[in-house]
């Protein structure tokens, strides 16, 4: 079972992306040729619909205007919500010097459609398919960047127009040196058991390779057991073309600090197989039984497996399945009872052999988050922590205003569920409250609209 000196929750994952930001300081004469970084989309916010579409175009804007150089190498399908907060890497090349103040951003004509819970899916009206997505401040441009983080302001909830339906995005955009991936899927391409690391591959991200390095305690998993495994023996039994579901944190080196990873052994290959997974919202606990009724978000495998037309909502039969929270630290690793699920739960299916209209036989249920509410960066520096209650007060570097009051410093609320996130020497660490500095810089990201002290969902020290 989970060590009891974990201290952060996974969580961090279904929250708006916070990173170590880059942007300020420097001229655009210090740059002599054009670099690459990544469109980080960040699907967390206040979601009830899922969006996706086909991204055909991805230029920067200066502040006069003017438009750069095409950045895609090829038109790219992606998702810009979802509702359990998970994110994509899309690959952005030829990036020239700054300034910056926005992205553009065309999608494929009639591309872009939402799925909304117990509902079919529908095409969002044109107007949504070109989004103009400003800086929050001018870029300079940064070849160290790990990405581009896109993330939405404003919950999305795309409103019925006729046949289609009107999303007017309230977005901007970030550079930033941390990318917190939740779900990560990575191929294994090879494993170092000396070195206690792995180098995989990014599915669906850039397929960019990247270096695993472990966290000290994370939690680590093998299908089909529950019970968590020590790193020696978690790395002794992972061969090359396995898949893996991570958490953890990707740095501006392609370094995967792993928080959480189950191992789900060799995958298989598209067409083949009797296996297949989705992912779906859970619309209704069935009285007097272990069923459900759930809107299906996306399948993940084995599409060939349903009836056609694909369903969009299903009826789920639970009483034979191994419920468990997604692999995440400071969950229950254990198996859970059918009493765990609740409506509006977001969770991932598996089930073996072909389905028909009756209810699909659940195999394994994998529990994940909702996506969470919009969080909001707040950049200062550390005037004093205490333990008791865990505080964390931040002198900030701009006022803000919260509830209309305008703030010079601000009080946040630390848990054992607040992830501490150092970097330093361009490497990620987590630490404890009381390893923080009087005087260092600080990032907290927190949702403003909470009342009285807020809660720090997340705390990033020692940015450039």
């Amino acid at each position: 079972m989970l060590a009891t000196a974990s201290k952060f929750r996974v969580a961090l994952f279904a929250l708006v992306l916070c990173g170590i930001t880059a942007c300020g300081g420097g001229s655009s004469a210090s740059f002599s040729s054009s670099f690459s970084t990544s469109l980080y989309l960040d699907g967390a916010a206040g979601i009830d619909a899922e969006i996706t579409g086909i991204l055909a175009s991805a230029r920067l804007e200066t502040p006069t205007g003017e438009l750069g150089d095409e950045l895609l190498a090829t038109e790219t399908e992606l998702a810009l919500a979802r509702r359990d907060g998970t994110g994509e890497l899309v690959a952005l090349r030829g990036i020239g010097p700054g300034p910056w103040s926005a992205l553009v951003l065309r999608f494929a004509d009639g591309s872009l459609r939402a799925r909304r819970p117990a509902a079919p899916e529908l095409a969002l009206a044109p107007g949504a398919h070109l989004m103009r997505v400003p800086f929050a401040a001018p870029w300079q441009g940064s070849a160290s960047t790990t990405a581009l983080a896109l993330r939405h302001r404003e919950p999305v909830a795309p409103q019925p127009a006729g046949a289609l339906l009107d999303w007017r995005p309230q977005t901007e955009l970030a550079p930033v040196d941390v990318v917190p991936l939740r779900f990560a899927l990575v191929d294994v391409l090879r494993v170092d058991r000396v070195a206690r690391n792995a180098i995989g591959s990014l599915v669906g991200m850039d397929a960019r390779q990247v270096t695993l390095e472990f966290a000290e305690d994370a939690l680590l998993l093998r299908e089909p057991s529950p019970d968590p495994l020590g790193l020696d023996a978690f790395l002794a039994g992972l061969d090359p073309g396995a898949r893996l579901v991570v958490d953890g944190f990707l740095d501006a080196e392609d370094r995967l600090v792993v928080l959480a990873a189950i191992d789900r052994g060799a995958s298989e290959q598209p067409g083949q197989g009797q296996k297949g997974r989705l992912r779906a919202a859970i619309l209704e606990l069935v009285p007097g039984g272990e069923t459900f009724r759930a809107a299906v978000l996306e399948v993940q495998k084995g599409s060939w497996l349903l009836p056609e037309p694909q369903p969009v909502e299903i009826l789920v039969d639970a009483s034979d399945a191994r419920i468990r929270w997604s692999p995440r630290r400071g969950r229950h690793a254990g198996h859970l009872p059918f009493s765990a699920l609740a409506r509006g739960m977001i969770v991932e299916l598996e089930w073996h052999g072909q389905t028909s209209g009756a209810p699909l036989l659940a195999e394994k249920i994998a529990i994940r988050e909702q996506g969470t509410c919009i969080g909001r960066d707040f950049a200062g520096e550390v005037i004093a922590v205490t333990a008791e209650p865990p505080t964390l007060a931040l002198r900030l570097r701009e006022p803000v205003l919260v509830d209309g009051r305008e703030l010079r410093e601000i009080e946040f609320a630390i848990d054992e569920a607040t992830p501490i996130v150092r970097t330093d020497a361009r490497r990620l660490r987590l630490v404890r409250l009381d390893e923080l500095v009087t005087g260092e810089p600080a990032r907290v990201l927190a949702d403003p609209r909470g009342r009285g002290r807020l809660r720090a969902d997340l705390v990033v020290l020692g940015w450039r």
